[in-house]
């Protein structure tokens, strides 16, 4: 879900990031929503596993571009780029059951040794680019953080505000998010969403099913 309220001042980002086509949550969408309130202070509501580096990068530009100021509150999960939209919060509150996760970028990818390692350094570059958000949040070294997106780290509230990613614990919501199963390697099993083959109805599938659809078969 995507939604813009111009009577509270609150974006909701409720599902994917990417591409309109495939059903996401686009940029295009959220620079909307942002100018249709201009100069009025906005609180974006992230309820999201992640998605789409690039649309996820252009969200988090917007944001900080907004001449009111938006801050963030994560209502359920903030996961891959969501987690890093939300680093561009003037204040960052997390809900009392939410969880936020940080990791490296990563896709799939097929070719010969060549392809592979100039994939493996494109992933770098975008690793880079995202490492000084997380920095100017938390106040970390950049090795510190480069730790912490390589292990996929998860938090909870208490543990997001303590790290300096998050200002402030609110009150626990309803939000709730579950994760396609295989899409990360460390998703708390209390999210974990299982993918069966032949469940899905929509026309076109989304991204993170194909991708672990074609992960599932690199591992056989």
């Amino acid at each position: 879900m995507f939604a813009v309220d111009t009577q509270t001042n609150e974006i909701f980002l409720y599902d994917d990031i990417g591409p309109a086509w495939m059903g996401m949550i686009d940029s295009a969408s959220v620079i909307a929503g942002l100018k249709s309130m201009e100069g009025k202070r906005i609180l974006l509501r992230i309820n999201s596993p992640g998605g789409s580096v690039d649309e996820g990068a252009a969200i988090f530009n917007a944001i900080m571009r907004h001449s009111g100021g938006v801050d963030v509150a994560i209502d359920g999960i903030a996961a891959s780029i969501a987690g890093y939209i939300a680093m561009a919060g003037k204040k960052v509150t997390i809900a009392a059951n939410a969880k936020l996760m940080i990791h490296d970028p990563w896709t799939i990818a097929m070719g010969n040794s060549t392809d592979l390692r100039k994939t493996a350094d494109v992933l770098d570059t975008y690793a880079a680019s995202m490492l000084p958000a997380y920095v100017a949040k938390s106040g970390k070294s950049e090795e510190e953080i480069k730790q912490i997106m390589r292990d996929e780290t998860w938090y909870g509230a208490v543990d997001a505000v303590a790290e300096g990613f998050a200002d402030e614990v609110a009150n626990a919501t309803s939000a709730s998010m579950q994760v396609a199963e295989g899409r990360f390697a460390k998703t708390p099993s209390a999210l974990l969403k299982k993918v069966e083959a032949g469940t899905r109805t929509e026309a076109k599938p989304r991204l993170w099913d194909m991708r672990v659809k074609l992960a599932n078969l690199t591992r056989k």
